[in-house]
Parts: C-alpha cells; structure tokens; sequence
C-alpha cells in the first residue's frame, strides 16, 4: 500500500492476493481511484465494492467491468449517490431518461454526459438547464429551440456561432422578440432581426445596437409601428421635427425628450398644439412666456393658458383673450385682473363657474351673480 501511495501502477505488480482482497483494493482506491483498474476482474465486477470506490471519487467507475457499466440497476444506484458518473455508463443508459434525471437532481453538471434525447425531454421542463449541456448539444438548434421555448434566457447559452446564425436567430426572435438580447453584436445590428424582435415583443427594443438608434428611417418606423418612446432615438434624432411628430402623435409626454429648438420652429408648434392641448407644458419658459405665441396656442387649445408664465397672467390683455376661450381660466389671473369687473364678466359669461375666482368685491355685486347664473 505504501508503494501505491507513491504510485498507483505499483499495484499491477503486487501479488495476486493482494489485487483480489477487497479491503485492500478499497484502500488503495482511496489513495487514487485508477487502483481499480488494476484489481481482479471479479472485484471490479462487484457491485457494493464498485459503489463505495465511486463513492469517494466517481472516476473509479471508469474502471469498472464493462458489464457492470451496462447494468441498470447498478446505475441507478451509482448515479443515486454521483450525479457525474453518468459519464462513465453505458450509451444506452446515458439515454435513460429516469438514469439522466436522478443523475441531474444529484448533479446538474450531469447533463453534459447525456443523450440527445434525453437532454430534450430533460430541457422540455428546465430550459434554463442548457448551460449544463455538452457543446455539441449547444450548438443543435432543435435542443437551444426547446431550451428557449421555456426559458428565453436559457439562449445565453447557445453556442457562440448559433447566436450569430442569422436565419435561426431570426426565427427564433419571431417567437421570443427578447432573445435578441444574447444574439450576436451583429445581428443586434442588423434592421430585419431587431425589427421582427421589436414586433414580437416591444421590450426587445432594449437590445437593439445602438447604432440602429441613429437610423432615422428605424427610429420612425419603430415609432410608428411600435410606440417606440422617443427616449431611445439618439440625440441628433430629438431635434428632428418630423420623427418628434411621430411621437407625439402617440404620446404628448414623449414632448419631454424634444429637442428645445423645435419649439421656436412654427410648423412644429403648431402641429404639436393643435393636437394636444397639454403640449405647453414641456416647452422651454421663453416660449411659455412668449405673449404672441402664447395668445396663438390658446386660440386652438384654451387649456394651454395653464402653462405659461407667471408674467403673462398679470398681462390683462392675455388673460382677457384667455378667458374668452376657457371661463375657468380666471383662477390663474392674478389677484387684481380678478377683481377686474370686464375681466371678470368675460369669464362669467363664458362659464358661469368662474365666479368662484372672481374677487370677494365682486362677487358681492348682484348683476355680476345674475350673469353667472
């Protein structure tokens, strides 16, 4: 035993004896489990002797009988007790889809000695179980399919080439838009793929290359067609009046992201006010205090009298026209154009409830009450 210690092929020359006594073979299996190759043939065909070398290191079972490796129910309890000596058994019975299964419970590194069939019927649950697969099986479309078909995430662990495989990412992003994430630098680059992931599941945008995003013709169309917020088009892209408008035209918030310029551009103003009469609200201070532009956007939307500055509802002449629009607008006049009687009758005969802005003088005045009512 001490000549084992110092190397295990001392063993195939010691005495017969020694190679068929199961203590000894035991032992010298603790110091490297290759000993068992070097015992006797019937202690290498015996099941309990096997179990307990492999017990310490599944590698002894390399050296088992090969009958005992074809044996199902000695693999049923060898793989019981080492998930990774599934290595070790039979092609058969690396197939076995109740051996694979008990083998990737006890060790789910397992799976990578598996059969094809079995790994399948294996990923049909855990898809997230395909980092543990062989390389060859990461690179079988139908396996990384059936991998991804329950768990989207489970693509990371494709091959490198599939991931760059334009056709099979393509289709595979038409079903899960979100598995543009681990494709390819080039195909989160590529219009077609990103599109057809973006129409799969609009989250996918999040993947896209950043490139695309300074595509004007990508962003528009992924506006148009997806909602798209504008918050993902480059820079350059926000200051472009016509892809704004897209947005807009879906959502007035997307105004936030505009380029600042776009405000002092009147065919933008214009189309932006006229569809949305909360649209002042994100426009820069100069415009919300400028008294002509102001005037002309509450000309198609009264309610964008609430956005502009201070400065201007101390202006009688704005908040006259205002309240000519919108006679509820007389609560952001200030305290003196609502103690204006002119003022004040404007907005009452618009809307009777803007009495209750009007100044406590004038709401005491009997013909101004009888107007409201």
């Amino acid at each position: 035993l001490a000549a084992v210690r110092g190397d295990v092929r001392a063993l195939q020359f010691a005495p017969e004896e020694f190679r068929c006594d199961p203590g000894f073979v035991l032992a010298a299996t603790e110091v490297h489990f290759s000993a068992l190759q070097f015992a006797a043939d019937a202690l290498r065909r015996d099941a309990p002797l096997v179990l307990r070398a492999v017990s310490h290191d599944c590698w002894a079972l390399r050296h088992a009988a090969e009958d005992l490796r074809r044996d199902r129910d000695f693999a049923l309890s060898v793989v019981e007790r080492h998930g990774r000596a599934l290595q070790f058994l039979s092609e058969d019975l690396r197939a076995d889809l109740r051996i694979v299964q008990i083998a990737f419970g006890q060790n789910s590194t397992s799976l990578q000695f598996a059969g094809r069939q079995a790994v399948l019927s294996t990923l049909a649950g855990r898809g997230w179980a395909l980092r543990y697969v062989s390389d060859a099986m990461k690179r079988d479309p139908e396996v990384v399919c059936m991998a991804t078909h329950q768990d989207i995430w489970a693509f990371q662990y494709a091959d490198e080439d599939l991931r760059g495989d334009a056709e099979f990412v393509l289709e595979l992003v038409r079903r899960h838009g979100q598995a543009l994430r681990y494709a390819a630098d080039d195909l989160r680059a590529d219009r077609e793929v990103v599109l057809a992931a973006i129409t799969s599941d609009a989250l996918a945008r999040q993947f896209a290359a950043p490139e695309l995003w300074a595509d004007r013709e990508f962003v528009r169309e992924t506006i148009i067609r997806h909602g798209t917020p504008l918050s993902f088009a480059a820079v350059p892209l926000r200051h472009d009046r016509e892809v704004v408008l897209a947005a807009v035209r879906r959502d007035v918030w997307e105004l936030e992201f505009a380029g600042e310029e776009l405000w002092y551009d009147r065919d933008f103003v214009d189309g932006v006010i006229s569809t949305h009469s909360h649209a002042l609200k994100f426009a820069p201070e100069s415009v919300r205090g400028h008294r002509d532009f102001v005037i002309a956007a509450v000309a198609k939307h009264g309610a964008a009298m609430a956005y502009m500055t201070e400065d201007l509802w101390r202006d009688r002449e704005v908040v006259l026209f205002a309240v000519q629009q919108d006679g509820r607008l007389l609560q952001h006049a200030a305290p003196g154009l609502r103690g204006d009687r002119e003022v004040v009758l404007t907005a009452v005969e618009q809307n009777g409830w803007a009495l209750r802005h009007a100044s406590e003088a004038l709401r005491a005045q009997r013909e101004l009450v009888l107007d409201a009512v």
